[in-house]
């Protein structure tokens, strides 16, 4: 760290712990998202521009402080010229402080590769009224007595790329020049804290946490706790760490304060002292966090220095690092078996669960820990109970889980779209698998049942006279306004020309009708049963333009009944309204014809006729209403759709065609990446395994194909044309798919191939 040099980011969101999960480039913000190497000094980069001001301030204007309290900052960005710099929130925000201060977060951080920052942006316009974000100085320093002096600097603030302007980030495609902002510097002092104030601050702390209180109340508290780092509050934290709870983010809070504690053997004794108290709930998090204590505990070295031809040494350092942690894990879990005759009720259900996530690859040990977690069922989190059903079933499947998945469907159904609804549905799903004579049962009446949410894969396990029996009732609480939206789905996927009638009144009733949710599933079954109908509605939907603007998005809603209205499509490409244009070209794209693809090429022309002469100004801006912006939206979705449209392939010589016409980077250098991949090969498909019960597949630049939609396209290629396709292992691929399963779809998919005169191999993931 530079001697200046603090290290917070504004309102960062918080990496979690991933350390046997790949994480993706994408969720982790580094510095040179912002435009600042690594290495660099922010602090020592002057201002980029003079048109945006940055002011910092102490909250409420304190600006004495005791040491290990909360010390809070105001952020505040201004412009006079509007419309021009925008923010990021959370951005990347530097505390330069004099003197030099520790972080306390740094080696642990390091230590895994891993670094602030990720998550969720969203945009703030800069302009006269200032635009405000808060911070807590401490989140990554850590202050002694003394008088300081702090700015910021920040390079959070841009604006859209003009014309000819370029940076790192435009050539990227999202149109940014990030500008370095440094604020005005504040003083502020720090004196020793008194036994007695810490005293108060703790007590304080804990009683909002253990008591009713709100969540911003509970995260000040949390971090008064994090910050104060006294003996007693590193106890509280370890305390904390194992009270069951929901998952708020707390967890991660009570974690990192005991990661930057000036006592990290008290860290990891108070750890393992609360592991052993009877009504300490030992839950993943703490499990977790006391290993990597103790990780932190023993300095591993440094990783070697990552060498691109010879990735062998960086591999081999992190492989030993996660069979050491894989081991200290071990140790872990046989204290906290050792403990686990002691705890009763919520302790013991947390603790069980924990452990048997944690000693998946211990078949004796899983054998014994779950019946004992089933018989501590009623113990367990409402939100443990729903994850275990939902998405964790096979910790816990077997016979034995009947009676528990009995009692969550006989109850009455919950409301529609809800956490609640979906366990209902993962319940019957496995009562199913187990039980499929009273699975069967259950699901057809929860068909009957008007108020029950079932899911469609459910509905699928019925014979068709069975859902036929369940499309009458559906129609007519389509009709007095009374339906659920399974209503509406039984009607679009199988309603038949018995109900067009009942469906045409319905409709023609509610002529107001939104075209989100309900409308286009209702012009589908038309589209399907009685198509020139459904063409003549779509028209007249799109005509109607209601202030709800959702028929910008009513072709893609169509789904693949697009083809019954592709001429209404078309047509909506010379839309003056440019959303309803890309609607068209998305919808065309993904579910047209091939009789769609010429005029997708023709409004590809067209656009570049229009901008011809100005290519530079079309671009990503904030303002998205804006021509360039629109021009720059519509020219990914025409260059994305023409060569990755279901309905026809754009091989090479098209791929030419498209490259000449665009006139974004981005768009010509997805054009020459296709076109490397056509003349490398061969060509992969890409399995899309989740959700496992709506298997999608890639292939190119062709996305989230149906099984029907790949068989079509494999017609589309060239004969000779060679394909990969990739084979998963167990524990390759979350949630897991068995290698029988993997097989079936790929021999069907060969056999395809073969027809067509091309060739299939599987590729086995090493």
């Amino acid at each position: 760290m530079s001697k200046r040099t603090g290290r917070g980011f504004v309102q960062g969101a918080r990496v979690q712990k991933m350390l046997r999960i790949k994480i993706a480039a994408s969720a982790i913000l580094l510095l040179a998202r912002a435009g600042w190497a690594v290495e660099s000094d922010p602090c020592a980069a002057a201002s980029s521009t003079a048109d945006v001001q940055l002011t910092l301030v102490a909250k409420g204007g304190q600006a004495v402080f005791r040491q290990g309290e909360v010390i809070p900052l105001v952020l505040s960005y201004t412009a006079a010229e509007p419309h021009r710099f925008w923010r990021d929130e959370p951005g990347a925000t530097h505390f330069c402080v004099e003197p030099a201060v520790p972080d306390p977060l740094e080696s642990h951080f390091e230590h895994r590769n891993l670094m602030m920052g990720g998550g969720l942006f969203s945009w703030h316009e800069v302009d006269a009224k200032p635009s405000l974000a808060e911070a807590s100085l401490n989140e990554r320093l850590k202050f002694a007595p003394g008088r300081y002096r702090v700015y910021a600097a920040s390079s959070s603030v841009w604006h859209a790329a003009g014309p000819g302007e370029q940076s790192p980030a435009t050539e990227m495609g999202d149109g940014r020049i990030h500008e370095t902002v440094r604020s005005n510097a504040i003083e502020f002092e720090v004196q020793p804290a008194s036994a007695e104030w810490q005293k108060e601050q703790l007590e304080s702390a804990v009683a909002t946490l253990m008591g009713p209180s709100s969540t911003e109340e509970a995260k000040h508290a949390t971090r008064v706790l994090r910050f104060l780092d006294t003996k007693a509050s590193v106890k509280e934290l370890a305390r904390m760490l194992a009270v069951p709870r929901p998952t708020n983010g707390l967890s991660q809070e009570f974690s990192d304060g005991l990661y930057a504690s000036s006592y990290p053997k008290l860290a990891v004794d108070s750890m393992r002292k609360e592991m052993a108290v009877p009504e300490a709930a030992i839950g993943n998090e703490f499990l977790e966090t006391l290993v990597e204590l103790e990780e932190d505990a023993e300095d591993p070295g440094e990783a070697p220095a990552f060498d691109s031809a010879h990735p062998e040494p960086v591999q081999q350092f992190w492989q030993r690092q996660q069979k050491v942690r894989e081991e200290r894990m071990k140790t872990v879990i046989e204290d906290a078996l050792a403990a686990l005759p002691r705890k009763q009720g919520a302790a013991r259900a947390v603790t069980l669960n924990a452990l048997l996530l944690e000693s998946g690859d211990d078949a004796t040990l899983v054998s014994q820990l779950r019946p004992a977690l089933i018989g501590a069922w009623k113990d367990l989190p409402r939100e443990t109970q729903q994850q275990l059903i939902g998405f964790r079933w096979e910790l816990v499947a077997g016979p034995d889980m009947l009676p528990i998945l009995r009692g969550i469907v006989s109850g009455p159904a919950p409301p529609d779209r809800t956490e609640s609804a979906d366990t209902r549905n993962a319940a019957l799903k496995h009562i199913h698998e187990m039980d499929p004579a009273e699975g069967h049962a259950l699901i057809l009446r929860d068909l009957m049942n008007p108020k029950a949410d079932l899911s469609m894969s459910l509905i699928r396990l019925l014979s068709e006279e069975e859902i036929a029996s369940g499309v009458p009732a559906a129609v007519e609480r389509i009709g007095n306004l009374s339906a659920r939206g399974l209503d509406y789905d039984l009607v679009d996927r199988y309603g038949d020309a018995s109900v067009l009638s009942a469906m045409k009144a319905a409709y023609g009733a509610h002529p107001d009708m939104p075209a989100c949710g309900s409308q286009p599933k209702m012009l589908r079954y038309f589209l399907r049963v009685a198509p020139e109908y459904g063409a003549e509605q779509v028209r007249a939907s799109l005509a109607m333009r209601k202030d709800n603007g959702c028929y910008k998005y009513l072709l893609q809603a169509l789904g693949d009944r697009i083809p019954a209205a592709q001429q209404s499509a078309i047509e909506a490409l010379d839309d003056p309204d440019p959303d309803v244009v890309q609607d068209a070209a998305i919808a065309l794209s993904r579910w047209g014809t091939a009789d769609a693809e010429a005029p997708l090429w023709a409004r590809l022309e067209r656009l570049h006729s229009e901008w011809a002469g100005r290519e530079s100004e079309v671009r990503m801006t904030p303002e998205f209403a804006s021509a360039p912006a629109r021009a720059y939206a519509l020219e990914r979705a025409l260059t994305s759709g023409l060569a990755g449209g279901s309905g026809w392939v754009c091989p090479p010589d098209k791929l030419a065609r498209l490259g000449e016409l665009v006139v974004t980077r981005q768009d010509r250098s997805q054009a020459e990446r296709l076109t490397a991949e056509w003349k490398d090969g061969p060509l992969r498909i890409e399995p899309q395994w989740f959700p496992e019960d709506s298997l999608t597949f890639n292939v190119l630049a062709s996305v989230q194909l149906t099984e029907e939609q790949l068989v079509a396209k494999l017609g589309q290629f060239p004969r000779g044309t060679r394909f990969v396709w990739p084979m998963w292992k167990p524990g390759q691929i979350a949630p897991p798919v068995t290698m029988e399963k993997q097989q079936a779809v790929f021999e069907r998919m060969k056999a395809v191939a073969e027809e067509h005169g091309l060739q299939m191999v599987q590729l086995i993931q090493p």
